[in-house]
């Protein structure tokens, strides 16, 4: 399907995919309430009046959206129309018009077919006009051949409270606005009018409402002030950028120049652009060069896109600066078709919100004797002038950034030796658990994409992985594990598919050359310890890490935690192009 196509939603939804409507008892006199798809409302038909528009995503931690206190829809009859237009049976009919849901019931149409139909939407946020881009053909109702492009269509945006966005749309060739109240009409029946909630920006942006690290943001100074992180943001420019795991300012400043069309790049918007939005743990903000996309969580995870810019991130000198190439890596080409999809699950993808971030080719190492850090390039033009790292591009590239916590602290040859081991390509993945205040926290980076690890259960002093590859050839994997996830950690044994794996040193594990014998070493680090596996072959094993005499936070399995996959490379990757990446709250 084209992209485009599937960012509107409306191109198929206005054929297929119509949601359920039910039916309620009266408001009042001559008004019912009803239900289609995610939508409730009461509505007249002898008035042809809605009232109370209300979206739900209906789950526990996406609040219900008061929309459009009334829509109003006024016509003649239905002579209007030449032809009988073929609306789902469960309609809503009216007077002057139908009411149907689709999209699986995140958009609610509309439809005026009466002569000189119009429809008057009053809505509980104030309206924008956004530019969008589209030129396609739908066919609505079932047999009305109509051209959708920035020509024939008016799309309107109303940005709620917590920085989700709402779209009304219309075919109207009249429009009459002010303020929170726009009047759709149209001289070529039928006339419709869409509403969609955006619901994939809204769902995986308010799962971070019950985040236990939270941002706090103070406009007036731009401090944005977390549990792991802290920075200051004004003007679109983030300074003194600081992990609160070693206490360390990372980057002095980030700061974006260029002349980019990422707004205009927007089939419909699904985020408010030159805004800050903060919800939990996370922290967007879009311009037309670039999106900031930074993760309150102990890897202080964050992505950065651009697009005909550049992005310079100033190191302090205390610092340094190492670049190497990710044997493993692959450049994805970018692009902007795809990187506002929001109204499938495909589209979130390339979002990044299905926990999964891609890296290049190209890697920059951070680090002094106590930090280290990992940044990873996906396309642009990579400049290091002493510490000043400068990404261009002329199209789009890609920065993500991420500071694993098992390798922070110092003076441990260790921590040394697994960072050199990264750098020379003999790490697969490193995988981190964190307890957070009584709730496990993981966070997983994969260096190379033909393995694939997950953490599918943590609980009676056992961490439990699944870990497969596509390519059968050995590699090692080190998991991170805090002191709040094993109460007593004296004893560690590892097991691979039930089997024993033998204990060994960090060299020798990181050395280890056999594709018989798997190996594992534990290295006490700051909050925790480390866990290194060699496994010699793979396809698909289980790995289970067990503390002799261990309890864990009552949370057990991966409830209510964060999750990310920093994947170098596209083996793992579902789709072809990720824009941008951000954490997002992962089912048990």
């Amino acid at each position: 399907m084209n992209s485009k196509i599937a960012v509107l939603g409306l191109v198929l939804a206005l054929v297929i995919g119509f949601s359920t409507i039910s039916y309620a008892g009266a408001l009042s006199t001559g008004e019912s309430i009803a239900q289609a798809g995610n939508f409730d409302f009461g509505y007249n038909y002898s008035a042809s009046v809605l009232s109370n528009v209300s979206y739900s995503a209906g789950n526990s931690t996406t609040p219900t959206y008061l929309l459009a206190p009334a829509v109003y829809v006024n016509g003649s009859g239905t002579a209007g129309m030449s032809g009988t237009p073929m609306f789902p049976s469960d309609s809503i009919a009216l007077n002057n018009g139908t009411v149907f849901s689709a999209n699986d019931g995140h958009m609610l149409v509309t439809v005026g077919t009466g002569i000189g139909p119009s429809i008057t939407y009053v809505t509980e946020y104030a309206l924008a006009k956004v530019d969008f881009n589209i030129n396609t053909t739908a066919w609505f109702g079932g047999f009305y051949n109509m051209p959708l492009s920035s020509a024939t269509l008016s799309v309107y945006q109303m940005v709620l409270p917590d920085g989700a966005v709402a779209v009304l749309f219309s075919n109207s060739n009249s429009i009459q606005i002010n303020s929170n109240t726009v009047k759709f009409n149209s001289s070529n029946p039928p006339l419709f009018v869409g509403l969609i909630s955006k619901q994939g920006f809204i769902n995986y942006i308010q799962s971070h409402i019950m985040d236990t690290s939270r941002f706090y943001y103070n406009s007036t100074t731009g401090f944005v002030d977390g549990a792991h992180a802290s920075f200051y943001f004004n003007n679109s420019t983030i300074s003194d950028f600081t992990s609160k795991w070693t206490n360390t300012n990372v980057f002095s400043s980030i700061s974006v120049s260029g002349n980019g069309s990422l707004e205009s790049n927007t089939q419909l918007p699904i985020i408010p652009f030159y805004k800050p939005i903060i919800v939990g743990g996370l922290f967007v903000y879009a311009t037309n060069t670039s999106i900031y996309a930074i993760h309150d969580n102990p890897a202080i995870q964050s992505t950065f896109v651009i697009n005909n810019g550049t992005i310079t991130f100033a190191v302090p000198s205390d610092l340094n600066v190492t670049v190497f190439t990710t044997a493993e890596g692959t450049d994805t080409n970018l692009n902007g078709s795809m990187l506002f999809e929001n109204e499938s699950e495909g589209a979130n993808m390339t979002m990044g919100l299905n926990e999964s971030m891609e890296a290049g080719k190209t890697t920059i190492y951070i680090h002094n004797g106590g930090f280290r850090g990992m940044m990873f390039i996906n396309g642009g033009d990579v400049s290091v002038n002493e510490n000043l790292i400068s990404v261009s591009t002329k199209e789009f590239a890609r920065v993500q950034f991420a500071a694993p916590v098992g390798l922070q602290g110092s003076g441990q040859r260790a921590l040394h030796d697994i960072a050199q081991a990264l750098i020379n390509n003999e790490v697969g993945s490193v995988e981190e658990i964190v307890s957070v205040n009584g709730t496990i926290e993981s966070v997983n980076m994969q260096y190379n994409s033909s393995i694939s690890t997950t953490v599918t259960n943590v609980g009676s002093g056992t961490v439990t992985l699944e870990v497969s590859s596509f390519n059968h050839r050995g590699n090692m994997i080190a998991v991170y594990i805090s002191n709040g996830v094993f109460s007593n950690s004296s004893q560690i044994t590892v097991t691979i598919d039930g089997n024993a794996v033998i204990a060994s040193t960090v060299n020798g594990t990181i050395s280890a050359t056999s594709t018989l014998n798997a190996y594992y070493a534990v290295v006490q680090v700051n909050g925790g310890l480390l866990v290194l596996i060699h496994v010699p072959h793979f396809s698909s094993h289980s790995v289970e890490i067990a503390s002799s005499s261990s309890s864990t936070p009552t949370s057990g399995l991966l409830s209510g935690n964060h999750v990310s996959l920093i994947a170098v490379g596209i083996g793992i990757v579902a789709v072809a192009v990720v824009a941008l990446a951000v954490i997002k709250r992962k089912k048990p």
